[in-house]
Protein backbone atom coordinates (compact mmCIF):
# COMPACT_ATOMS: atom_id res chain seq x y z
CA UNK A 1 0.00 0.00 0.00
CA UNK A 2 2.55 2.67 0.75
CA UNK A 3 4.85 1.64 -1.75
CA UNK A 4 1.70 2.18 -4.28
CA UNK A 5 1.12 5.83 -3.11
CA UNK A 6 4.41 6.51 -3.14
CA UNK A 7 4.43 5.94 -6.83
CA UNK A 8 1.20 7.92 -7.60
CA UNK A 9 2.36 10.33 -5.57
CA UNK A 10 6.44 10.49 -7.18
CA UNK A 11 4.05 9.93 -11.27
CA UNK A 12 1.80 12.91 -10.03
CA UNK A 13 4.94 15.51 -8.99
CA UNK A 14 6.76 14.00 -12.14
CA UNK A 15 4.10 14.93 -14.45
CA UNK A 16 3.97 18.27 -12.49
CA UNK A 17 7.49 19.15 -13.17
CA UNK A 18 6.85 18.11 -17.07
CA UNK A 19 3.89 20.22 -17.42
CA UNK A 20 6.09 23.31 -15.87
CA UNK A 21 9.22 22.73 -17.91
CA UNK A 22 6.99 22.43 -21.28
CA UNK A 23 6.00 25.72 -20.99
CA UNK A 24 9.52 27.61 -20.24
CA UNK A 25 9.19 27.42 -24.38
CA UNK A 26 10.96 29.82 -26.78
CA UNK A 27 9.36 29.69 -30.48
CA UNK A 28 10.94 28.42 -33.45
CA UNK A 29 10.82 28.53 -36.80
CA UNK A 30 9.85 25.24 -37.49
CA UNK A 31 7.19 25.32 -35.06
CA UNK A 32 8.48 22.90 -32.69
CA UNK A 33 9.39 25.37 -29.48
CA UNK A 34 12.94 24.95 -27.54
CA UNK A 35 11.46 23.87 -24.11
CA UNK A 36 13.05 22.24 -21.33
CA UNK A 37 10.94 19.15 -21.60
CA UNK A 38 13.74 17.01 -22.23
CA UNK A 39 14.87 17.95 -18.76
CA UNK A 40 12.31 16.97 -17.36
CA UNK A 41 11.56 13.60 -19.23
CA UNK A 42 15.09 12.72 -18.18
CA UNK A 43 14.90 13.64 -14.58
CA UNK A 44 11.57 11.28 -14.39
CA UNK A 45 13.65 8.55 -16.18
CA UNK A 46 17.14 8.91 -13.65
CA UNK A 47 14.66 8.97 -10.76
CA UNK A 48 12.32 6.41 -11.53
CA UNK A 49 12.60 2.50 -12.26
CA UNK A 50 11.46 1.81 -15.77
CA UNK A 51 7.87 0.91 -15.19
CA UNK A 52 6.96 3.99 -13.24
CA UNK A 53 8.65 6.18 -15.96
CA UNK A 54 6.76 4.77 -18.63
CA UNK A 55 3.71 5.37 -16.79
CA UNK A 56 4.74 8.60 -15.39
CA UNK A 57 4.99 9.73 -19.52
CA UNK A 58 1.66 7.78 -20.24
CA UNK A 59 -0.01 9.59 -18.11
CA UNK A 60 1.09 12.86 -18.91
CA UNK A 61 0.51 12.22 -22.59
CA UNK A 62 -3.02 11.15 -21.97
CA UNK A 63 -3.86 14.16 -19.66
CA UNK A 64 -2.50 16.26 -23.00
CA UNK A 65 -4.72 14.18 -25.23
CA UNK A 66 -8.08 14.56 -23.38
CA UNK A 67 -7.37 18.28 -23.40
CA UNK A 68 -5.75 19.53 -20.31
CA UNK A 69 -2.93 21.97 -21.13
CA UNK A 70 -0.05 20.21 -20.18
CA UNK A 71 1.85 20.34 -23.81
CA UNK A 72 4.08 23.49 -24.52
CA UNK A 73 2.38 26.58 -25.22
CA UNK A 74 -0.12 25.63 -22.30
CA UNK A 75 -1.53 23.21 -25.07
CA UNK A 76 -3.75 20.44 -25.05
CA UNK A 77 -6.03 17.66 -27.42
CA UNK A 78 -5.61 15.29 -29.73
CA UNK A 79 -4.51 17.90 -32.26
CA UNK A 80 -0.99 18.76 -30.64
CA UNK A 81 -0.34 15.09 -30.21
CA UNK A 82 -1.49 14.11 -34.06
CA UNK A 83 0.23 17.79 -34.96
CA UNK A 84 3.76 18.25 -35.85
CA UNK A 85 5.42 17.70 -32.57
CA UNK A 86 3.32 14.40 -31.73
CA UNK A 87 6.48 12.45 -32.96
CA UNK A 88 8.64 14.22 -30.54
CA UNK A 89 5.74 13.72 -27.83
CA UNK A 90 5.51 10.03 -28.38
CA UNK A 91 9.68 9.27 -28.46
CA UNK A 92 9.21 10.92 -24.52
CA UNK A 93 8.31 7.16 -24.09
CA UNK A 94 11.77 5.61 -24.62
CA UNK A 95 13.92 8.14 -23.46
CA UNK A 96 12.65 8.28 -20.05
CA UNK A 97 12.64 4.27 -20.10
CA UNK A 98 16.17 4.16 -21.26
CA UNK A 99 17.31 6.69 -18.83
CA UNK A 100 15.73 5.32 -15.99
CA UNK A 101 17.46 1.72 -17.16
CA UNK A 102 20.61 3.96 -17.75
CA UNK A 103 19.80 4.88 -14.04
CA UNK A 104 20.17 1.22 -12.84
CA UNK A 105 23.50 0.35 -15.06
CA UNK A 106 26.57 -0.03 -12.86
CA UNK A 107 28.84 0.40 -15.97
CA UNK A 108 29.17 4.25 -16.86
CA UNK A 109 29.98 3.56 -20.47
CA UNK A 110 26.13 1.94 -20.78
CA UNK A 111 24.60 5.01 -18.68
CA UNK A 112 25.95 6.83 -21.80
CA UNK A 113 24.72 4.54 -24.15
CA UNK A 114 21.43 4.44 -22.85
CA UNK A 115 21.00 8.04 -22.17
CA UNK A 116 21.64 8.65 -25.90
CA UNK A 117 20.13 5.86 -27.34
CA UNK A 118 16.74 7.19 -25.58
CA UNK A 119 17.51 10.89 -26.90
CA UNK A 120 17.99 9.81 -30.30
CA UNK A 121 14.94 7.44 -30.24
CA UNK A 122 12.97 10.47 -29.76
CA UNK A 123 14.41 12.50 -31.65
CA UNK A 124 13.81 9.69 -34.93
CA UNK A 125 10.50 9.48 -34.04
CA UNK A 126 10.04 12.95 -33.95
CA UNK A 127 12.26 13.72 -37.50
CA UNK A 128 10.06 10.80 -39.17
CA UNK A 129 6.40 11.70 -38.03
CA UNK A 130 7.48 15.45 -38.58
CA UNK A 131 8.53 14.43 -42.00
CA UNK A 132 5.53 12.77 -42.96
CA UNK A 133 3.09 14.94 -40.92
CA UNK A 134 4.43 18.00 -43.52
CA UNK A 135 5.14 16.25 -45.99
CA UNK A 136 8.49 16.89 -46.57
CA UNK A 137 12.04 15.16 -46.76
CA UNK A 138 13.91 13.16 -43.74
CA UNK A 139 16.80 15.11 -44.22
CA UNK A 140 15.07 18.50 -44.55
CA UNK A 141 13.08 17.72 -41.89
CA UNK A 142 16.31 16.38 -39.64
CA UNK A 143 17.87 19.75 -40.40
CA UNK A 144 14.52 21.95 -39.25
CA UNK A 145 13.88 19.82 -35.98
CA UNK A 146 16.70 18.06 -34.78
CA UNK A 147 19.88 19.53 -35.54
CA UNK A 148 18.69 22.90 -34.03
CA UNK A 149 17.88 21.19 -30.40
CA UNK A 150 20.48 17.81 -30.03
CA UNK A 151 23.31 20.00 -28.40
CA UNK A 152 21.14 21.10 -26.07
CA UNK A 153 19.03 18.25 -25.27
CA UNK A 154 22.05 16.40 -24.77
CA UNK A 155 23.18 18.51 -22.24
CA UNK A 156 19.68 18.61 -20.67
CA UNK A 157 19.86 15.25 -20.06
CA UNK A 158 23.41 15.14 -18.56
CA UNK A 159 22.21 18.07 -16.03
CA UNK A 160 19.22 16.00 -15.05
CA UNK A 161 20.93 13.10 -14.57
CA UNK A 162 23.13 15.15 -12.32
CA UNK A 163 20.60 16.71 -10.49
CA UNK A 164 18.97 13.15 -10.26
CA UNK A 165 22.35 11.63 -8.05
CA UNK A 166 22.02 14.66 -6.03
CA UNK A 167 18.02 14.07 -5.34
CA UNK A 168 18.70 10.15 -4.84
CA UNK A 169 21.95 10.77 -2.38
CA UNK A 170 19.24 13.25 -0.25
CA UNK A 171 16.80 10.34 -0.76
CA UNK A 172 14.10 12.84 -1.98
CA UNK A 173 13.11 10.22 -4.99
CA UNK A 174 14.24 6.41 -4.47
Amino acid sequence: MKSSIYNMTASAVFVAIITICSQLAIPFPSGVSITLQTFAISLTGFCSKPLRSFVTILVYILLGAVGIPVFSGFQGGLGIITGHAGGFIAGFIPLAVLCSIASVTSKKPFKIIFSATGLILCHLMGVIYFSIYTNTSFVSSLLAVCLPYIIKDAVLIYLSYELSLRLKRHRIFR
